[in-house]
């Protein structure tokens, strides 16, 4: 196998594994269902690099790769995949787990003096801060993918 092979054989794994744990990480992260109506745009896209990135590693790369390798991509995609799986039925099931403890609790009335006003401007809730941190990921993350895709497409 000659030199460039080898080096568009090792873009093409770190970009399949960045998409795919990209895509991954988003439904965690964002824990998102099919109700999720916020940002659908920028999530369907990152889904769609992901999903196409995992079929690619399962059923095509084997023709672009020797059999170890492809064994190992689609291994380490099935393993994003896993984890993800679990990571995601363990945050269900911690979710479900306190809200049954929730309504277990008995309920304590606060005096109308006792309630907490909220701060901010006006009564709304301002944006969190980790939202915003979230937004700048993804917008960091798909500028430096896009990059390093128009470099290794467009470059010397």
């Amino acid at each position: 196998m000659n030199d460039t092979n080898l080096t568009l054989n090792i873009v093409v794994t770190v970009l399949v594994i960045l998409f795919v744990t990209l895509a991954m990480g988003q439904i965690i992260v964002f824990n998102l269902t099919k109700k999720t109506k916020k940002n659908l745009a920028l999530h369907k896209g990152i889904a769609c690099l992901g999903m196409g990135a995992a079929f690619y590693a399962l059923f095509i790369a084997h023709f672009h790769f020797p059999a170890i390798g492809w064994i190992a991509l689609a291994g380490s995609v099935i393993g994003i995949l896993f984890v993800g799986s679990m990571i995601q039925k363990h945050k269900k099931k911690r979710k479900k787990h306190e809200s049954s403890q929730e309504k277990k609790s008995p309920t304590e009335r606060k005096k109308r003096s006792e309630k907490v006003e909220p701060q901010g401007r006006g009564k709304g809730k301002p944006p969190s801060s980790r939202k915003r941190m979230e937004v700048f990921l993804a917008f960091f993350w798909a500028l430096l993918f896009i990059g390093m895709l128009l470099w290794y497409f467009l470059g010397d």
